[in-house]
């Protein structure tokens, strides 16, 4: 399996209804040659860290880096 993380950032005039802001465009690649891409936004990082870190308690986490970077890995 391959995962590609791209970073992108939509400007005002690219998106409706709301502000510019940074979206991840995630892309895996499976052995089978299927690949399926997803976009998140900071926030849905943010909200999966936080049910790790729930979930696994007792587990070193990462923080995540700051939103205002632009840069998840």
């Amino acid at each position: 399996m391959k995962i590609n993380i791209k970073f992108l950032r939509l400007e005002d005039d690219e998106i409706l209804f709301f502000k510019k802001h940074s979206i991840y465009r995630i892309e895996t690649e499976f052995e089978d040659g299927t690949v399926c891409v997803v976009e998140r936004r900071m926030s849905d990082f943010q909200q999966f860290w936080s049910l790790l870190k729930e979930i696994y308690p007792s587990q070193l986490i990462p923080p995540l880096p700051d939103s205002k970077e632009g840069c998840l890995i």
